[in-house]
């Protein structure tokens, strides 16, 4: 055998072994990736309203979205938080009152701040994320 036949015959394989490195690498980089990079989240808008169409001590129910805005005085400031109208029991959509809020379902009974007065249900109801920008109320 010639010296340039064994020559390329390892230029060959040298290329061989390449293509399997760029080949596997190329597969298992973005497995390995989804380990290693650190997931942002990003928080869906789930309601934009304004703060003027919130009533002061009251709440404002959005029944389409499940839905309570509430505009609360605590210390001689607004606080406005939402929450979820579904009961933390089993999911049944729940009834406000000027006394907060009562599951038609099971009588779970929750103050106007979602924690919980009378059982089966054990958790507070849900609060969403509020963020004020401006006038207007976001709740993600």
């Amino acid at each position: 055998m010639e010296k340039s036949d064994k020559s390329n015959q390892d230029r060959r394989a040298l290329m061989a072994r390449l293509g399997w490195i760029v080949l596997l690498s190329a597969v298992s980089l973005p497995l390995i990736g989804n380990f290693l990079i650190p997931k942002i989240k990003k928080h869906k808008l789930f309601l934009r309203i304004r703060k003027s169409a919130v009533p002061s001590g009251g709440a404002l129910i959005f029944r389409q979205k499940n839905i309570a805005v509430i505009k609360s005085l605590i210390n001689h400031k607004k606080n406005i938080y939402a929450l979820s109208l579904r009961c933390t029991h089993l999911g049944c959509i729940i009834n406000a009152g000027s006394n907060g809020f009562t599951c038609p379902c099971h009588g779970s009974r929750f103050d106007s701040n979602g924690k919980v007065l009378k059982g089966p249900a054990a958790q507070p109801l849900t609060r969403f994320s509020v963020k004020e920008n401006g006038k207007d109320i976001l709740i993600y």
